[in-house]
């Protein structure tokens, strides 16, 4: 089955201090297709762009572009309203219903680093 990258996962790819840098690309090159969208990847620049990161624009949109100019990489449409999404108990949960939703939507399995998240059905 083909992921859906979430955000976090792809700043795990992207940056070398992130905790997780060691895993994530080693296992993203295994993977036969994965796919992003714009959700996901203006939320590894706004990450990217933060405090925590410091990234320049330029160098975060390189980032960025590393990923999803990858061979088995393909993008895909947010073209989900928000009332298809599951009902949220907070405001951090909506970004997450929403992809889970479009990986749903597309027959993907959403690929994340929130191990809540990952563990639900």
């Amino acid at each position: 089955m083909s992921r859906l990258l979430d955000m976090n996962f792809l700043l795990a790819c992207a940056w070398r201090s992130h905790a997780d840098h060691r895993m994530a690309p080693s296992w993203l090159e295994k993977q036969a297709s994965f796919s992003t969208c714009s959700i996901s990847q203006l939320g590894l620049l706004r990450l990217s762009l933060s405090p925590g990161y410091r990234a320049s624009s330029p160098d975060a949109l390189e980032a960025l572009r590393e990923i999803t100019t990858h061979m088995h990489a393909h993008v895909i449409a947010d073209d989900l309203s928000g009332e298809d999404i599951a009902a949220m108990s907070s405001h951090s949960e909506v970004t997450a219903a929403y992809l889970v939703a479009l990986s749903g939507a597309y027959g993907l399995k959403l690929t994340t680093l929130d191990r809540a998240l990952s563990e639900k059905p």
